[in-house]
């Protein structure tokens, strides 16, 4: 991972240091800035801010 990928709907700014386990600083296309695990990103979790996963989840269910 590198500043500048694309994971899902966010963008990796920087690395955070100083936090045990590695971390990064990631926007959302909202453009809602959030420090997030490396291990999530790299699983498929927090591919996108809460509030845009919740309106995906709306969406989805109104489909239905």
């Amino acid at each position: 991972m590198k500043p500048g990928d694309v994971l899902g709907k966010r963008t990796l700014v920087r690395r955070v240091e100083g936090r045990g386990r590695p971390h990064w600083l990631v926007r959302c296309v909202c453009g809602r800035e959030q420090v997030v695990r490396e291990h999530h990103l790299a699983s498929g979790l927090g591919l996108a801010c809460l509030p845009c996963a919740r309106k995906r989840q709306g969406e989805e269910r109104c489909a239905r």
